[in-house]
C-alpha cells in the first residue's frame, strides 16, 4: 500500500492541560501549549518541505482515551504515534474505538 500522508499528532490549545495530566509520559513534551505548537509547528513545516505528504492528526481526550483502552495501551508516545499513523494512513476512514474501521462521515 502507497504512503498516504505522514501524520502528526495535534493538540487543541483547550485540550493540552488535560491531555498532560492523562499522559503517561508528560514530561517529555513542553509544559506550555503555546511551547508545544512552536515545537510542533516547526516538525510539521520540516516535513511539508521535504515533499511528504503530511496529514495533521487532531489527539481528542476522551477518543484517544477510549482507543487506548480497547487495545489495552498506555497514553504514552507509543500509544500516539500509534494512533496518528493509523488515522493518517485511514484518513478517508473513522478510526473506530472498538479496534475496527468505519467509513468516515464528512
Amino acid at each position: 500500500m502507497p504512503l498516504e500522508a505522514v501524520g502528526i499528532g495535534w493538540y487543541r490549545r483547550k485540550d493540552y492541560p488535560r491531555l498532560m495530566e492523562m499522559f503517561t509520559d508528560s514530561w517529555e513534551l513542553p509544559d506550555t501549549f503555546d511551547a508545544w505548537v512552536e515545537s510542533a509547528q516547526k516538525g510539521y513545516d520540516q516535513l511539508k518541505s521535504s515533499g511528504l505528504p503530511v496529514e495533521r492528526v487532531y489527539i481528542d481526550p476522551d477518543t484517544f482515551a477510549q482507543w487506548c483502552q480497547a487495545r489495552g495501551l498506555k497514553m504514552n508516545t507509543h500509544a500516539r504515534t500509534t494512533y496518528v499513523a493509523a488515522a493518517a494512513q485511514n484518513k478517508h476512514q473513522a478510526i473506530d474505538i472498538s479496534g475496527g474501521r468505519k467509513p468516515a462521515t464528512r
